[in-house]
């Protein structure tokens, strides 16, 4: 199964939900990096970026970690 950039997912690990930022045909580009990167790709052996959601309401979700 495949996914895509902005499919929520579960981590299996930890149980928590997760977002799809990048992957390896689609990275993901960060407004703002301290290493000055354009473009974030998974890591050799790996399919996706995720982030961890840490927080959310009704009206807004907040979402942590690559």
């Amino acid at each position: 199964m495949k996914f895509k950039k902005k499919d929520k997912v579960i981590n299996i690990l930890t149980g928590k939900e997760c977002i799809i930022v990048g992957t390896k045909e689609s990275p993901y580009k960060p407004k703002n990096n301290l290493l000055g990167q354009k473009e974030i790709k998974p890591e050799d052996g790996y399919e996706y970026l995720i982030m961890t959601k840490i927080s959310g309401n009704d009206n807004e979700v907040n979402y942590s970690g690559l």
